[in-house]
């Protein structure tokens, strides 16, 4: 309606509502997006089924006035609004206070809550209509012509002229350029000062990022001085809700470009990085809610976590991530932390939620293995691991102290590990034991114990997946590889008893129809054993394995061979096992060492 009858021009306008489908109602929406009477309802949405309530109807017609030069009515004549939301207030006081209704006169509530009737929305245009006619046109008594509908040709388009406004030219704090948040402004001219109004729904902190400003002086509604800022980037924490005047100082020959934002909405959303370049803390609000914009990377982690600043306040904040649609991702109601993964490059967003009590926070949004702090737990297995922007992505590992393992890299340009005595150490397939020398280290310098909860660093072209094979034998997803080569194979280091119920995984690929003998041998021929790791009774008399009962013992081991599916096969319990496989694949030997020796090797030979 108010397009037709205000004959407003749609010069190829488009919106970026995606929720307007109907063809007839698309160039109307656009046309009056273009000239700035709509917002709609975010970033992309109109929702054009949704009733239109009294005090939206006031702000579409409200803002086509004020473009045609009407001005709000001064302090000591302004209606009461209070029954109109904050965002409404203006456009229902200036409606009310040139009587552009019929319904009632200006001394009954203007009910803004309810939704607007035909009749009365037929009136507010038509009243609009002589209220902007007798400002152009004191003494015309002529009507406008009738208008055509957007993108329609016409011999003679009726427009109604748009006369020069009285104020709006940003020369004075009376004539301010009306400003909306996360909107980029530019001064319409360089080196001079320019005036902007700025009307705050909530108390939310706002962030300003400028360019080429010498000084931007904060005035309140009554022209009192409230705040002033000489920095590109600042954050400006009103005192209260209500409109705001920018008197915005330009540099020499330099025009500012200004834009805004409160995080109060998802398309008001602080930018993450812009925010904690400026600042490390954040007041929301009771009972109110704040957003934060960030980009993420297809295939890299992210830890979210607030901080709160004062606990003693028994403050309590809910954390939200949604995608770059507003689709909820992750949750967490307990002032917790979110870890997300994300499945493509994208910008997403996090919402932070305070109950009844004021909230003062810290935002950390990490990405994972970006730094040492953020390094990302790596267990045994395999992994693929993306090299993130910096080049350098950490990883923590948790190394075993009593076994064997084995570490290798592929997809990087370079790779360390820090120990806690030694600054950087080059990795390779390794064995560490306390009777071994790991890494070329003395082992009086070196301790098993420092291997625990270190840092892996790779380094790499960002983007890329760095492939991590770390086996510690501990389960059958860290099975350690035992390669036969000629027939016969052995495993790499040996496997290190010290609880009676620890065991070694290894992964054998095995051929069909061949026989297969494993067997264990001892790491260190003259260890001493103990009398459990001998297969004789205990009354010293022979046993099958040892008939002579003589001084050269053999330790014992138990053996059981596993098959793909992790199904028990065979087992052995003297140390020694033969299998011959129906089919060829991967198989597993779950290796029990004795007790107390240093150590075993497994051995497999084929048939």
């Amino acid at each position: 309606m108010v397009v037709i009858a205000f004959g407003l021009k749609a010069d190829g306008a488009e919106a970026p509502f995606t929720d307007v489908t109907n063809d007839w109602a698309k160039p109307y929406v656009a046309t009056a997006y273009h000239h700035k009477l709509i917002q709609g309802a975010g970033p992309a949405e109109f929702q054009p089924a949704a009733p239109l309530t009294r005090q939206a109807a006031a702000s579409i017609v409200w803002r086509w006035l004020e473009q045609n030069g009407a001005v709000s009515a001064s302090a000591d004549k302004q209606p009461d609004v209070t029954d109109a939301d904050p965002w409404a207030q203006d456009a229902v006081r200036g409606i009310v206070h040139y009587g552009l209704r019929t319904e009632g006169t200006a001394s009954l509530p203007y009910r803004s809550q309810e939704v607007m009737t035909r009749g009365d929305a037929a009136a507010l245009i038509a009243l609009s209509m002589k209220q902007a006619a007798a400002k152009q046109q004191p003494n015309a008594s002529q009507a406008p012509a009738a208008p055509t509908a957007p993108g329609t040709p016409a011999d003679k388009p009726a427009e109604i002229k748009k006369p020069v406004p009285p104020s709006g030219n940003g020369e004075s704090r009376e004539q301010a350029i009306y400003y909306e948040l996360s909107i980029t402004a530019e001064t319409p001219t360089s080196g001079r000062t320019t005036f902007y109004r700025l009307d705050l729904e909530t108390q939310h902190p706002v962030l300003f990022d400028t360019e080429n400003a010498e000084r931007i002086l904060i005035y309140d509604e009554k022209g009192q001085y409230v705040s002033s800022q000489s920095l590109a980037d600042f954050v400006f924490d009103p005192p209260k809700v209500g409109t705001y005047y920018l008197a915005v100082e330009a540099k020499a020959d330099k025009k500012v470009k200004l834009t805004t934002s409160n995080g109060a909405t998802r398309d008001k959303a602080f930018d993450y990085e812009a925010w904690s370049k400026v600042s490390n803390m954040f007041r929301l609000p009771a009972k109110q809610d704040v957003y934060f914009s960030f980009k993420v990377l297809k295939g890299s982690s992210y830890l979210v976590k607030p901080v709160l600043l004062n606990i003693e306040l028994n403050q309590a904040l809910s954390l939200y991530v949604y995608d770059k649609e507003g689709k909820l991702v992750e949750q967490n109601k307990d002032n917790g932390s979110i870890v997300l993964t994300a499945p493509e490059t994208a910008t997403y967003y996090v919402k932070l939620s305070a109950d009844n009590s004021p909230s003062n926070f810290n935002l950390k949004l990490d990405e994972m293995g970006i730094s040492k702090e953020t390094a990302i737990a790596t267990f045994a297995g395999y992994k693929e691991v993306l090299i993130n922007r910096t080049g350098i992505t950490w990883l923590q590992l948790n190394l075993p102290t009593d076994r064997n393992y084995e570490l290798s890299i592929e997809g990087v340009d370079s790779h360390d590990l820090q120990l806690n005595s030694v600054e950087r150490v080059e990795m390779r397939t390794v064995n560490i034991y306390p009777f071994e020398k790991p890494y070329q280290v003395p082992v009086d310098e070196v301790k098993p114990t420092y291997f625990n909860n270190q840092l892996l660093r790779l380094v790499g072209t960002p983007g890329n997946i760095a492939k991590v094979t770390f086996l510690d034998g501990k389960s059958i997803s860290g099975a350690l590889e035992l390669k036969i080569t000629n027939g016969t194979g052995r495993s790499k280091g040996a496997s290190v008893k010290i609880e009676n119920d620890r065991s070694t995984f290894y992964k054998v690929q095995l051929e069909a129809g061949k026989k297969y003998e494993f067997w264990s041998e001892d790491a260190i021929a003259n260890d001493t054993p103990s009398k459990i790791n001998y297969d004789v009774s205990q009354n010293g008399a022979s046993s099958t394995k040892n008939p002579n009962n003589d001084s050269k013992k053999e330790y014992i081991t138990d053996l059981v061979l596993l098959d793909a599916n992790r199904v028990e096969l065979v087992q052995s319990k003297d140390s020694r096992l033969t299998f011959t496989p129906n089919q060829s694949g991967v198989y597993y030997i779950e290796f029990k060492p004795g007790t107390n020796s240093r150590g075993y090797y497994l051995n497999v030979s084929s048939k």
